[in-house]
This record gives C-alpha cells, structure tokens and sequence, in this order.
C-alpha cells in the first residue's frame, strides 16, 4: 500500500509539473509604463520596419511582436532607446520620456540582452562626447579613439553576457561594423564641421574597409551598419564605373548590384534601388531590363513590375498628371491646366529644406533670363496646411519669384504621388500641350537645364 501510494504520488506530481511547464511561443510580448509620453511611439528594427505603438492615457502600452525579432530601436521625442527580444520574451520597461536612457527599468523575461544594449550605448554616448568636437579631430585622433571606444563596448560585451557565445561572436562583429562605419563617415562629417568641401581623407584612412566581407548574409539582416557598409561599397564601384563608361549613376549601380554573388544580398539591394532610384531614371526601359535579369526573387519581381508600370506614365512623352485648384500665394487657387500652350517648370520644395533654398537664387535668376519666352516657372511647397504661415513668411523672406503654390495635402497630395516625389527639391518640366518632358529635371543651378531649354522653342 505504502509503494502504490508512493508511485501515485510520484506521477501525481509529474502530472503538475507537465501541466505546469510552459510551452514554448513564437511571439515575445513587450510592455511598459513611459511617463510624460506622446500619443505613440514607433519601433524600428534593422531593415528599417517600423511599428506603431499607441499609449494608453496613462502612458501605459502593450504590444505582441510576432516576427523580425532581434534588435529594435524605440524612437521617442528624438530619443533612441535599444531594445532586443526573442522569441518567448516578456520584456517590461518603465521610463520618463524626457530622459528614456538614463531613467528607463527592465524587468521580465529576456532582459540581459536588452540592458546590455543599453549600458552599451549610453558608454558609447559618453566616450564620443560632442559629435562636432568629434569630428573635428584630425585622421589620426580619430582613428584612435573609435578604436578606444570599440575596445572598451567589447569589454562591456564580455563583462554582461557570460554565458552565450554565439551571440558574443556576432556582436564583436557588430561591434567592428559600427567602427567601420564610423571611419566611413568621417570625410562627410569632418567636411561639414570644418566647412572645406575640398576635404579628402588619405589613401589609406579606409585600409580597413578593403577586406571587409560583402556577402554575409546574417550580418547583413542583423547589423544596423554592416547592410550600409555593403551599400556604400558597391555605389563608389557605381561611382568608378560612371566615369570610366560614361553612363548614368543610376545605370551604372543596378550594374555593379546585379553582379553580387550573394542571392539575397543582391534582391534585396536591388529592389531597394528600385523603390528608391526609379523617380530619377530616364532610360527607364534599360534600367528596368537590367533589373528584370538580375532578379531571382519573384515577389520582388512582380511588385517592381508595378513600379515600373506606374512609372512608365510619367516618363517622357506621356501626359502629365494633373494638381487642381492648388492655394496661390497671391490668391486664389491655380491648376496645371491654367499653363495650357505654355512650357511649365516646376519646382517642389518645402521650408526647411536647405538644398531647395540653395536652389531659390538660380531658380530666380532663370525667371528673368527666360522673362517674355513661352515658360512659366512654378514652385510647388509640401508644406502641410497647418505650415501656410511659415510657407508665405519663407517666400517674403527669400525673395521667392515666380508662382508660388502649396500643394493641398503635402507630399501626400495625388500629384506628387503619381510623380513618386520622395525627395525634395524635385523639378519637373511639362510641354504646351501637356505631356512631360522631364520628370526628373536638371536643377536651376544645372548648366544641363539651359542646354535643355535651348533646345525647345520657348
């Protein structure tokens, strides 16, 4: 009696425990509590995915991740918190937005990762100091001190995570790619802050760089800086090939991607080219072409097919969508038909874009070179309607000639969509009878648009 009661007993309690034992999830759970936080928040991972975060109105949140789990970024009020979660995470933060990295707490399930990330950044904050001081060292201070601070981020790697070597493994190369990446950067950031344009580092300042690894493929989904890197490699090929054949950038960088080993790393670079390069392409039958050959990803495939499509009826020749009733600066509404018989060249631009201003001076000058000939020079602003005041002040303050309109909802509005503005400042020429000549025109300060305009009867 005793031995029966004894083996009840025992699988009584291997009943609970299996009963008990938590099954594996494919989801990790994030939640927490931020104070004096805004309406929401967006999480960024590496490949640039962003998801939305509503609070509730005590600042409280709840969100289940269910897919690209690794390292995310919680963008709030201009702030970057580092958050890492794997599968079966529960990880909880409370913090005050108007300082995230020095007051947020982690608790729950997963949180080693995530409190490294953090004490990994908030030392590397530290140890640069002022970005401007920072670039402006010369080459070598430079050098030596991103080698510093990549020394000391290792032994903070080895000192918080003990027991996971294959995560320490590929964060040392993580490590590395981010002083890579600093070192990159450098000739553009030292540039600005010592303003010489003329500005080149040595031949050898980005030794480092020459044997880096072009075809990893778990770095380059897991790596903020390494998919950059690879990026930046193959444009200045583009670069070289540009000039040694004479053919467009744009040409020239679908070449050198559709020559990358990796499958991967080559789709998914390519139609990153497309969604971003399309806009400015002229040739676009080739430059599709060599997409079209390169590709071995068939949903890539058929979404830059519709790309392409949609492209092909603003190209050349083709007429010209149309913006209606847009707000005149000198009252009234404008639309595109009001221009009929005449060449219109447009410029979208918006305040507080500094290239568009650089623009502003050419653009006035070509007004009066071109005053009594059959064109009209039409600036378009996306400001939003809320910014109508700041719109009218930079027009007066910048000495804005021509006819000035903003755009009825933005870089939303349907106009700039068809056209694919993506980026400011964009200029577009039209002909009399409607049809666009260019939908990527060279810019006021070009010496290609005079040569352009010669060649039409204006």
């Amino acid at each position: 009696m005793t031995i029966k009661r004894t083996i009840y007993s025992l699988l009584l309690l291997l009943m609970l425990f299996v009963g008990c034992k938590k099954e594996p999830v494919g989801y990790a759970v994030f939640s927490g509590q931020i104070k004096n936080a805004p309406e929401d928040f967006v999480m960024v991972i590496s490949d640039s995915k962003s998801n939305h975060i509503p609070f509730n109105p005590d600042g409280s949140f709840r969100d289940t991740i269910r897919s690209d789990f690794g390292n995310f970024y919680l963008m709030l009020k201009g702030q970057q918190l580092p958050i890492h979660l794997e599968k079966g995470n529960e990880i909880n933060i409370n913090a005050n937005a108007n300082d995230l990295l020095n007051t947020v707490v982690f608790s729950g399930e997963g949180t080693q990762f995530s409190e490294y990330f953090l004490t990994k950044e908030k030392t590397k904050l530290k140890m640069q100091g002022d970005s401007k001081l920072l670039y402006a060292l010369d080459e070598l201070d430079f050098k030596r001190k991103n080698t510093k601070i990549r020394e000391r981020l290792v032994k903070v790697l080895d000192s918080m995570i003990d027991d996971n070597e294959g995560f320490k493994q590929v964060e040392r190369r993580h490590l590395n790619y981010e002083y890579l990446f600093a070192l990159n950067y450098y000739e553009k950031g030292h540039t600005m802050v010592i303003n010489d344009s003329d500005f080149k580092v040595s031949d050898e300042f980005l030794d480092e760089l020459k044997d880096m690894d072009l075809n990893n493929e778990e770095d380059y989904h897991s790596s903020i800086f390494y998919p950059v890197l690879v990026r930046n490699k193959y444009r200045n090929e583009a670069e070289k090939l540009t000039k040694s054949d004479s053919i467009s950038f744009d040409i020239a960088y679908l070449t050198v991607l559709s020559q990358i080993p990796n499958e991967v790393i080559k789709n998914d670079l390519l139609f990153k080219a497309v969604k971003s390069e399309v806009p400015s392409i002229n040739d676009l039958d080739k430059y599709y072409g060599i997409f079209k050959a390169a590709s071995t990803d068939e949903e890539n495939n058929i979404k830059a097919e519709e790309i392409y499509l949609e492209r092909k009826k603003t190209s050349k020749g083709y007429p010209s969508p149309k913006f209606v009733d847009y707000q005149n600066y000198n009252g009234g509404t404008t639309s595109l038909d009001d221009f009929k018989g005449k060449y219109v060249y447009i410029d979208v631009w918006g305040t507080g874009c500094l290239p568009c201003y650089a623009e502003i001076p050419h653009l006035n000058k070509l007004e009066i070179k071109y005053e009594g000939k059959n064109i009209t020079f039409v600036s378009i602003s996306v400001n939003a309607k809320r910014a109508t005041d700041l719109w009218r002040k930079t027009i007066e303050d910048k000495g804005m000639t021509g006819i000035q309109l903003l755009a009825d909802d933005g870089m939303k509005s349907e106009f700039l969509k068809k056209y694919a503005v993506n980026a400011i400042p964009r200029f577009i020429l039209i002909d009399p009878e409607g049809n666009i000549v260019d939908p990527n025109a060279p810019r006021p300060s070009e010496p290609a648009l005079v040569k352009l305009f010669s060649q039409l009867k204006l």
